[in-house]
């Protein structure tokens, strides 16, 4: 029932919210990459920080340095996250519930990815065999 609220109260607010989203989207990647680059820090590494504070935000993590942190750092933007996350957070405060994003993984509900492999399936006579389209050389 609650994730019936929570679709109930996003669909509405996410059409609503789709112009202002696309601006948070815009402001979002706009700092992420553009300021990150001209930084020279890395543009993946504020990625961390984005899902700490959006975590702290819906209630599943609390972490007020890292929601201080998303202020304080050029390459961040939380009025960009917000534009975006707004619709999901009246969700989940109104339902009680998180449905789409952020979710919380259930325990013992881990899936492998279909084409994620272990090295088992590549050792043949002691030796560990990669195929080579898995072999990433750095450099070239």
């Amino acid at each position: 029932m609650r994730k019936l609220i929570a679709i109930v109260v996003w669909i509405p607010l996410q059409i609503a919210f789709i112009p202002l989203a696309i601006v948070g989207v815009v402001i979002t990647t706009y700092k992420q990459l553009v300021v990150s680059k001209r930084l020279g820090v890395s543009a993946t590494g504020i990625e961390v920080i984005q899902g700490r504070w959006t975590m702290h935000w819906f209630g599943i993590r609390r972490d007020e340095p890292t929601a201080r942190l998303a202020g304080a750092l050029p390459n961040a933007t939380k009025a960009g996250l917000w534009l975006v996350l707004f619709p999901l957070w009246v969700a989940q405060k109104l339902s009680g519930t998180t449905f789409l994003y952020p979710r919380v993984p259930v325990e013992g509900n881990a899936r492998r990815h279909p084409r994620a492999r272990g090295t088992r399936e590549y050792r043949r006579g002691g030796h560990l065999r990669v195929p080579h389209d898995r072999v990433c050389v750095q450099g070239r």
